[in-house]
């Protein structure tokens, strides 16, 4: 029997995007209040963001140098990329067919910065700035 601990927990890059489904979750949730939905379905993008970023990088280049031993490597590459397209999938799916219809129910509709006028621009750069 194999004293190692290495099977014992998930790798940190797939603990983390396990997290990230987890908090998606919430925001798949109808008993959760919308911009609350909206709120945990903005931190998995910001999470997403930085995850490509910096922990992506080092799969990538892997792909490069042709490893394939070790954490980083061509085939973590691929298990994570499939893992976070699935997950960005969900995240689209969940924003365009379920949280903007129900904020359309509401009243509310979500602007693009074109589509703002001059004194909604001006409160957004100053929250922006602040």
């Amino acid at each position: 029997m194999s004293n190692s601990k290495e099977h014992l927990f998930l790798p940190r890059d797939e603990s983390f995007l396990a997290f990230n489904e987890r908090v998606l979750d919430w925001a798949k949730r109808k008993d959760v209040p919308l911009l609350e939905r909206l709120r945990y379905l903005c931190i998995v993008s910001s999470n997403l963001d930085e995850f490509f970023e910096v922990r992506m990088a080092l799969h990538l280049r892997a792909v490069h140098n042709h490893d394939n031993k070790a954490l980083y490597s061509s085939h973590s590459f691929t298990k994570l990329s499939e893992l976070a397209h699935r997950l960005v999938d969900e995240q689209y799916a969940l924003y365009n067919e379920d949280l903007l219809p129900d904020f359309s129910s509401k009243g509310l509709r979500l602007l693009s910065h074109a589509e703002r006028n001059g004194l909604q621009k001006k409160m957004g750069q100053t929250v922006f700035r602040s």
